[in-house]
């Protein structure tokens, strides 16, 4: 893991990057740990850096239709906050890192500057899932314990400030890493870097005591290293992929929860938690959205989340963005997937597109039974990446029956 500069210019663009990211990142993860002077600065450096960013996207005129969707999802959800409570103010701690974040890779993107991206998201989510391990050992009864957070958490030993976050930082982390060597000319057999992405995911999966973040993690694993080699999991169109994540959501959330079918499997996987709390969690979550299906009820503090479903969020990304901003919400969310994985279909011969599918797909499962402030913010960088990727002629390929390369561009 070692960075390289072309002159200083290339130094200050880095920097520049570093602390956008970190900026974007940071504040969210230690909301509990820092002072509130300067978790407050953070905060108020975090909104700076999403607008900054977004400005940069019209300015340097790179819009493409995820960024216009971005917007359009972040509006919806700071309407809905100010509808039910009069002010944005907590729904701008989970709007500002998707803005910025969306802006930023479609910028980046757009501008030429792939490779500087992903190392700069290589080396902060590896020091973030080190530290995340870090504090596992170190504070093997929690990094800091309160009567709220006992309360409200099913463990104490919470990473960060944000217990299941690891799961995204992970699965980041390997999609980043694997896009990032495919930029690179001379390419190793054995990518260190890869090795170090899995690795350190999986650590992590197995530690935070996550069956379906392992499980995942772990099918990923064989897919990098045996997924070439199976021409069907080559030829696995993303829309496939895109519908059968979809198919398993309404199955789960309305078969399974609203069916009462989950004590069986409750019983069948030795009591997890996946198969009992969380679908009664999604239950009470699904008759709110009933209730209010145009505009959500906007985002709520934890105290008032727990007690209207039963836990401080819906335990369901798909569920929580549609309480939060409403059905119209949800609807965009889903829209910007598709985009994604369609975009992806148009390219499915390129090197990275199989493994990059997955890694979406993953992502929406992990969906399923998750749901933190980053989430809102993780399957839409995925998407814009897909939908707005720039391939340098190294890795452009030959249409069949064509002699024209193609290459992705933003449209």
């Amino acid at each position: 893991m070692e960075l390289r500069f072309k002159n200083l210019d290339a130094l200050f663009e880095y920097v520049l990057l570093f602390g956008a990211v970190l900026l974007l990142w940071t504040p969210n993860c230690y909301s509990y740990v820092l002072p509130q002077i300067i978790y407050g600065s953070l905060r108020w450096g975090q909104y700076l850096a999403a607008v900054g960013a977004a400005a940069l996207v019209v300015i340097k005129k790179k819009i493409n239709l995820i960024y216009i969707l971005t917007i359009a999802m972040s509006v919806l959800m700071m309407f809905s906050v100010i509808l039910n409570h009069g002010h944005m103010h907590k729904c701008l701690n989970y709007v500002a890192p998707m803005i910025g974040t969306v802006s930023l890779i479609v910028f980046c993107i757009a501008t030429g500057r792939e490779k500087e991206l992903l190392s700069v998201f290589r080396y902060i989510l590896t020091i973030y899932i080190l530290l995340n391990i870090a504090t596992y050992f170190l504070y093997p009864k929690g990094m800091y314990t309160s009567p709220r957070l006992v309360r409200l958490d099913d463990k104490p030993n919470t990473f960060l400030g944000n217990r299941n976050v690891y799961k995204f930082y992970g699965l980041m982390l390997i999609l980043f890493t694997y896009m990032e060597e495919l930029l690179k000319k001379n390419k190793k057999r054995v990518n260190f870097n890869m090795m170090l992405a899995l690795g350190l995911s999986l650590l992590m999966e197995i530690l935070g005591e996550s069956l379906t973040g392992s499980i995942i993690i772990t099918a990923i694993a064989f897919h990098y290293f045996f997924g070439d080699r199976i021409k069907a999991v080559r030829k696995i169109d993303p829309r496939f992929l895109y519908f059968t994540a979809v198919g398993v959501l309404v199955f789960a959330t309305l078969f399974l929860a609203v069916g009462k079918y989950t004590g069986l499997l409750s019983l069948v996987f030795g009591g997890n938690v996946t198969f009992s709390n969380r679908t009664t969690i999604w239950v009470a979550s699904e008759e709110l959205i009933v209730k209010h299906p145009l505009f959500g009820i906007g985002t709520l503090t934890s105290e008032a989340m727990y007690y209207l479903v039963g836990n401080y969020h819906a335990h369901n990304q798909y569920l929580e963005v549609a309480l939060r901003g409403g059905v119209p919400a949800l609807a965009i969310y889903m829209l910007i997937l598709w985009l994604g994985m369609n975009r992806l279909s148009e390219y499915k011969k390129f090197d990275m597109v199989p493994f990059f599918s997955v890694c979406i797909f993953a992502g929406m499962i992990i969906d399923m039974v998750e749901c933190e402030a980053y989430s809102y913010a993780v399957l839409s960088y995925f998407t814009a990446m897909a939908y707005s990727w720039r391939y340098s002629s190294l890795y452009a390929e030959k249409r069949v029956g064509r002699k024209k390369k193609l290459v992705l561009r933003l449209t």
